[in-house]
């Protein structure tokens, strides 16, 4: 029974881990394409001036925002965020790449666009090394635990349905 109990707890911890890498590596990984100019609907973003958000606690930070349209005229999308290199000038206008927001059980992305210039890259890099090494791993350790525990329960069973007598596969 213990056993069965050890499968299931870290079937499910690791279940947890792989999903942390999964939903957070897609879109940052999505995000960082978008920075660079490898990926994401490429078109023209205007910016409409900035908005101060919380950063937790009593802290906040400004955030440039702005209005993206697509190259072929299908999607315009207003408020989303703007990372730029250079200042957040209303009215400015830049080529850039659209990343739509992710909500997920994880976490909750807001719409954003990139100017292809790596602006807003350097935190999405760093968590998503942090991520994944953390994750990855500890998610790695339950498989090794799960594959363990696993081995053991049909070991066991083996020797039951033998009745004691025969030897383990």
């Amino acid at each position: 029974m213990a056993q069965v109990v050890a499968i299931l707890f870290f079937g499910l911890l690791g279940y947890f881990f792989f999903s942390v890498v999964y939903e957070l590596s897609g879109h940052g990984g999505r995000s960082v394409g978008a920075a660079y100019g490898w990926t994401g609907e490429e078109g023209t973003l205007t910016v409409t001036g900035e908005e101060r958000r919380s950063s937790g606690g009593r802290s906040s930070k400004k955030q440039c925002v702005g209005t993206f349209a697509s190259a072929d005229g299908g999607l315009v999308r207003a408020g989303v965020d703007v990372h730029l290199s250079g200042d957040c000038a209303t009215g400015r206008t830049e080529e850039a790449w659209f990343v739509p927001g992710d909500d997920s059980w994880l976490h909750s992305g807001r719409d954003s666009a990139y100017d292809g210039s790596g602006a807003g890259s350097g935190g999405l890099i760093g968590a998503l090394v942090f991520v994944n090494l953390f994750c990855g791993l500890l998610g790695l350790v339950c498989v090794v635990f799960l594959w363990g525990f696993g081995r053991e329960l049909v070991i066991d069973l083996w020797r039951r349905a033998a009745g004691g007598r025969g030897t383990a596969p």
